[in-house]
């Protein structure tokens, strides 16, 4: 709740907080989920049914990885969309401190990957032009990451435009050359030249 040192008023700031926090389990329909946990605490019981989105992100991700592997791109599709939903909103944009940050970062890593899901997913279920945004969207995260490159040639190959594929190898190896001095690793040299021989 705060930065640095508590303040003077910490104790009533304190209970404003926990009586907002009262007042939204009550509209929530949820009035007895927060009770006096002794020693000055408080205890949150949530009712089994309840949803904590920032954990939904992750495992709908997974369960969506796990859906590819054994070959149902239109579950994964689903999932991961669902995981993008989550992971795509700012988590309290408002507030600053390390374990928001934490959070946060988790999430960028969550929509990351829902989004090399969506993907292949949709490139499974003939939707190139998707499996292509979701792509290029992945690459807008991380743009120094060579694996999100590689899935983007691929996308574009299997939509039919080789030429768009190697147009993006060339985007790659120029943005790591220019900004990190490195060449790209084999595997997307590798592929590079799979693409020219096609």
């Amino acid at each position: 709740l705060w930065l640095r040192e508590l303040p003077s008023t910490w104790r009533s700031a304190l209970r404003g907080v926990v009586s907002k926090v009262r007042k939204f389990l009550t509209v929530a329909g949820m009035t007895d989920s927060l009770s006096s946990a002794g020693h000055g605490g408080y205890q949150l019981r949530l009712p089994p049914d309840v949803l904590v989105d920032v954990e939904h992100a992750w495992t709908a991700v997974e369960t969506a990885e796990q859906a590819l592997c054994i070959g149902d791109p239109a579950r994964a599709v689903t999932l991961a969309e669902s995981s993008r939903a989550v992971a795509a909103r700012p988590f309290l944009p408002d507030l600053k401190g390390q374990w928001v940050d934490t959070i946060r970062h988790g999430l960028g890593k969550a929509l990351l990957y829902a989004l090399c899901v969506l993907s292949e997913g949709y490139a499974r279920l003939g939707q190139h032009y998707l499996a292509i945004r979701a792509a290029e969207d992945a690459i807008a995260l991380e743009p120094f990451r060579e694996q999100t490159y590689q899935l983007l040639m691929r996308m574009h190959s299997l939509a039919g435009n080789p030429a768009e594929a190697l147009r993006v190898y060339h985007c790659c190896r120029r943005l790591l050359v220019d900004e990190l001095g490195v060449e790209p690793t084999a595997e997307t040299a590798t592929l590079y030249l799979q693409l020219l021989r096609q």
